[in-house]
């Protein structure tokens, strides 16, 4: 009986052992981490255990390349429906600053063309009479 529960116990701690190695990118996530400044911007650290980031990659990760066009009220309706938050909970302001600090640390980047879309609506705004 003590071999056969030897062999189990010796079977389960090297599938532990295969589980529990890990690589990670330890240079990133400490990168990640420190506050950075970008120009004139400063953009703090990124804490990625955060719930709100957490919501908000899978949220960006689950939209896939549709996302790339939605409004951030759009990606605000998403994550409150997603998680079943109020919009007290976790507001559009804290959104805003959440895909800002994503920006800043390269991970996500506006799409060029909805950047020369805004771009030419708003000069034709400009160009209005009135």
């Amino acid at each position: 009986m003590r071999a056969t529960f030897q062999a189990i116990t010796d079977r389960f701690a090297g599938y532990q052992a295969e589980w529990l190695n890990v690589h990670v990118d330890f240079p990133l996530l400490q990168r990640l981490a420190r506050r950075i400044t970008v120009g004139a911007v400063r953009y703090p650290g990124l804490k990625i255990h955060e719930p709100r980031i957490m919501r908000l990659f899978e949220v960006v990760l689950h939209g896939g390349p549709q996302i790339g066009g939605w409004t951030t009220r759009q990606i605000h309706r998403a994550v409150l429906a997603s998680f079943d938050l109020s919009e007290k909970a976790y507001g559009l302001n804290q959104l805003r600053y959440d895909p800002r600090k994503l920006k800043g640390h390269r991970l996500i980047e506006r799409d060029a063309l909805i950047c020369e879309r805004e771009h030419e609506t708003i000069e034709h705004l400009l160009a209005m009479p009135g």
